[in-house]
């Protein structure tokens, strides 16, 4: 069995390192970003779905749902 998928996007780097920190020793294999075209990336280059995604709503101004 492999493990869950999380995909954490934050623009807070500090927070964001944390988070991957903590779902790491937790067990999910975590990708994650810190920007809106980083999100983007993260939902065309990924060959397989995420079973849990942490989302900052506003990066930089822009609404975050909206890609999701």
């Amino acid at each position: 069995m492999t493990n869950p998928r999380l995909m954490v996007v934050e623009d807070e780097v500090k927070l964001l390192n944390n988070l991957i920190s903590l779902f790491s020793e937790e067990g999910f294999e975590v990708s994650s970003g810190s920007t809106f075209l980083d999100l983007e990336a993260l939902l065309v280059s990924s060959n397989r779905r995420h079973d849990v995604i942490v989302l900052d709503r506003l990066l930089h101004g822009r609404d975050s749902a909206d890609l999701i």
